[in-house]
């Protein structure tokens, strides 16, 4: 069965529980564990002076001046931009115009089979990987990463050194280097979207207050046998545990069986209108859209699709909600692949995904102090709401467009509450059956 590539990148592998492969290994790693199950001795590091322009060029030109990332559609951008504008990025730094290999729908394959055949992702041919954060720790389990700050690349990665510490995934260190994984879109999460025209949307602070009256029959959720459901309720649960309603850990079985009994004890099951994917059902959305839905919870790449609708930007209903307990995330974040050809090429790309320019698809002041932010990319305002993810640098929070300031909290990063994927993976099928059990009485 095909699904948009959207939604099948945000939900339904983990939805079908990935593989029995790929839901072990995650299950191996302890949680927080971000360090590889078993580091090798590091290799000698390649002598390179990457701190001259010429020498880069060099190097880049030994390696075939050509690097391939492994990552998502991004709406048609990657083919539109970001091949053509990386080759005018190295031609203008080190004089070679790298060819970018954008691969999509390959590493969910790759995770379940690579391991069996006894071969890494190097092996097809990849440099970069840029996915989802809950595929960190398997791929740290196999031992797939290095680290991409070495000393002999630090100088290519000006703009790691001020990514923010939430979005920064250390390990083993190895030649001087220890980030296995940086986040460079700012979040992608689960929050919620309301009606404001209808709603006092001031008495909406956390998750808890989903269950104001006033949103009786009027919600629109994932379904608990969806694991988007699942981070939805998370949120919930958080809370929860934070206020002393139910007893902690938030990644403990007591924790979801209490929130789930509040959950029926609140009579939730009574605000939603429909269970289902606002994000991409059109009928769903048109009810949105008539009233007959006042809040959506969904991805935020959806909550800022759908204030930037035509009917939203003309009528002016939507506000985001942004729960202040927090928001579990799942992350865009690049790697460095152990053994690649073209590792040079590899930290330059990962450098330049960080930079303001990818954040924003190429719309940005040219200064904090500017009063007008320039197309330089020549994107639609849809175009920029699905590149720009609120920010993983303060400098790119400063110079995105004023007008879209309102679509993004001021600062993601002390909202996002990371998933304990191991425990997730483990515990997907109980949470499913201990909310039929606990709320339906099954």
């Amino acid at each position: 069965m095909q699904y948009p590539q959207r939604v099948s990148r945000r939900g339904f592998l983990r939805f079908a529980g990935m593989t029995g492969g790929v839901t072990l290994l995650a299950a191996c790693v302890p949680a927080g564990m971000q360090t590889p199950a078993q580091a090798p001795a590091s290799a000698a590091a390649p002598k390179l002076n990457l701190s001259d322009p010429k020498e880069v060029g060099k190097a880049l030109e030994a390696e075939g001046a050509e690097v391939s990332i492994s990552s998502w559609g991004w709406s048609g951008l990657a083919e539109t931009h970001f091949i053509p504008k990386f080759a005018e990025h190295t031609k203008k730094l080190y004089g070679v115009a790298v060819k970018l290999n954008w691969v999509s729908g390959v590493f969910d394959k790759a995770l379940a089979e690579l391991p069996v055949a006894g071969k890494t992702i190097k092996d097809i041919g990849l440099d970069v990987v840029d996915k989802e954060e809950e595929s960190f720790d398997a791929a740290m389990a196999l031992n797939w990463y290095e680290p991409m700050d070495m000393d002999v690349y630090k100088p290519l990665l000006t703009n790691l050194t001020d990514v923010e510490e939430p979005y920064i995934f250390k390990g083993t260190e190895e030649n001087g280097g220890v980030v296995y994984g940086a986040v460079y879109q700012g979040y992608e999460w689960l929050q919620a979207v309301l009606r404001k025209d209808k709603l006092d949307v001031s008495k909406f602070k956390d998750w808890t207050d989903l269950a104001d009256p006033d949103l009786r029959g009027k919600m629109v959720d994932y379904p608990f046998n969806d694991q988007r459901g699942h981070y939805v309720f998370g949120g919930f649960v958080n809370e929860l545990v934070n206020k002393g309603i139910v007893p902690g850990p938030l990644w403990s079985q007591p924790a979801w069986e209490g929130a789930l009994k509040w959950w029926k004890d609140n009579s939730m099951e009574q605000q939603i209108h429909k269970w289902g994917d606002i994000g991409n059902d059109p009928t769903i959305r048109l009810m949105l859209q008539s009233g007959e839905v006042l809040a959506g919870c969904t991805w935020g790449v959806y909550t800022r699709e759908l204030l930037g609708t035509d009917w939203n930007q003309r009528d002016d209903v939507l506000a985001p909600f942004y729960p202040k307990s927090g928001i579990l995330v799942d992350r865009e974040t690049m790697s460095a692949v152990r053994g690649a050809a073209h590792p040079v090429a590899a930290r330059i790309l990962i450098n330049w995904m960080l930079s303001t320019e990818v954040n924003t698809a190429g719309w940005y002041k040219e200064s904090p102090d500017a009063k007008e932010a320039v197309n330089h990319w020549n994107v639609t305002e849809a175009q920029f709401l699905v590149a720009y993810c609120g920010g993983v640098r303060a400098e790119t929070r400063k110079l995105i467009p004023d007008w879209a300031k309102a679509y993004h909290p001021a600062d993601p990063a002390s909202l996002s509450l990371k998933v304990d994927w191991p425990w997730h993976n483990k515990n997907a099928e109980w949470i499913s059956k201990s909310y039929e059990k606990i709320v339906l009485g099954k």
